[in-house]
């Protein structure tokens, strides 16, 4: 090889070899630039509750709060939602907004959200960020969040990543339908932490229940009041201090959750179409009611239930059927706690409504009797019809099932109940 070639080889430069690159063209012209921002400023369409004068306190400031804080976080917290409501009016085509809460703690004395007489897309978002942004109201008579409309429907909303604590209810929605609540961390309400009266395909994911029965005052809330409405639950967490989950009419969803030994606790419902406090029964004025006397994880007191990979404890009972239409449990796996009575207890229908016969649908799902007994299923005076029962049982000395024959009698007679039931138990 010449020296030339092993210069070359080296990348060293060659007198010899053209040049690698041709002379600079013309400069292009600049593109269009865009408005200048202002410091501070987010942008359009995107509000912090902290631009509006809201203060926040770290989660573990247990100082006393001023009244005149609480009320000034309320003014900006209502500020903020009437901004991102304004922006539909005001930028028609972009719909909506964003409202972000920074870190802490907001204390409030009043609701904040939407209460509107007219049907409508919000398309708003509220975002915080997760269990260290929270809203805390002190005031016990109203919802802490609420987002309600008499006047058709209000949809399109996001709300992620947020602690509700304290108020009537922590989330109360009242004719809402197609938003999503992802993400929130419920805690000591005095009714109940969400409540959702003629709610429409509205999703609840990743949800905790699990401190509803722990506020302030001796103050305990249940964990979900569901009247009249078609919702989803999943990936929701029931704490053995959340309260328990009633559903009065309508069609709820609960897929891939975990129960710890929750129960009915208190019972008692504002009803946001009369103005009045009521029994989950419906009566009123409200006082104790017959099913604090059967308290349960999940009350049905009306429309259908599908619940759906589902793990969990069952203290007292699983589900209380009062009143229903539907109730499904599918590839499911429930053990007893303390104080188990039974799982599924079936109220003779005819006592509340006799037009109603719950129809059960039972598949893919384990009942592990573990150390306790009590039955699988209650049938009171042969109140099911129709129903599928398929499912495993696992006893574990000195546990035991009570037997259907005498528990659940309807089932376990073929004829006019035209009941099918395949159960298979396997002592440990």
């Amino acid at each position: 090889m010449t020296f030339e070639g092993r210069r070359r080889s080296f990348g060293a430069p060659s007198l010899a070899r053209p040049q690698l690159r041709g002379p600079k063209g013309d400069k292009g012209d600049r593109g269009v630039q865009g408005r200048p921002g202002a410091d501070g400023v987010l942008s359009r369409g995107v509000w912090h509750v902290e631009d509006f004068g809201a203060t926040p306190r770290s989660i573990t400031d247990e100082s006393a709060v001023p009244d005149a804080e609480r009320t000034a976080n309320v003014v900006a917290f209502r500020a903020a939602f009437a901004a991102a409501l304004g922006n539909i009016v005001s930028l028609a085509t972009d719909g909506g907004g964003v409202i972000y809460m920074g870190p802490g703690v907001y204390h409030t004395n009043d609701s904040v959200g939407y209460d509107l007489t007219v049907d409508l897309n919000v398309s708003v978002t509220l975002q915080g960020l997760g269990q260290i942004s929270g809203i805390f109201s002190n005031n016990y008579a109203a919802a802490a969040l609420k987002f309600s409309t008499t006047g058709g429907n209000i949809r399109d909303l996001l709300v992620q990543d947020v602690m509700l604590r304290g108020g009537r209810e922590g989330l109360q929605l009242y004719w809402c339908a197609y938003s999503h609540f992802n993400r929130i961390y419920f805690w000591g309400s005095k009714n109940f932490a969400l409540q959702d009266q003629f709610g429409g395909n509205n999703v609840f994911s990743q949800c905790r229940f699990d401190e509803c029965a722990q506020g302030v005052n001796g103050i305990e809330a249940d964990a979900v009041f569901s009247g009249g409405s078609h919702d989803n639950f999943t990936e929701c967490e029931f704490g053995e201090y959340c309260g328990g989950i009633v559903i009065t009419t309508g069609n709820l969803a609960i897929s891939n959750s975990r129960f710890d030994s929750c129960k009915l606790r208190r019972g008692k419902f504002f009803d946001y179409s009369t103005g009045t406090e009521k029994n989950v029964d419906g009566s009123s004025p409200a006082s104790p009611t017959l099913y604090l006397t059967h308290p349960a994880a999940i009350t049905l007191s009306g429309g259908r239930c599908l619940i759906n990979a589902c793990t969990g404890t069952s203290i007292a009972r699983f589900v209380m059927a009062f009143r229903g239409q539907e109730l499904t449990l599918s590839g499911c796996r429930l053990q007893t706690d303390s104080g188990f009575v039974g799982f599924i207890d079936v109220w003779p229908n005819g006592v509340l409504d006799p037009s109603i016969d719950l129809v059960l649908n039972i598949n893919a799902t384990t009942f592990m009797f573990e150390g306790l007994s009590g039955y699988l299923i209650s049938d009171a005076e042969d109140a099911l019809h129709d129903s599928t029962v398929q499912c495993q049982v696992i006893t574990v000395s000195p546990g035991a099932m009570t037997a259907l024959s005498s528990s659940a009698p309807s089932l376990t007679n073929p004829g006019s109940e035209n009941n099918l039931v395949n159960i298979r138990t396997f002592p440990r």
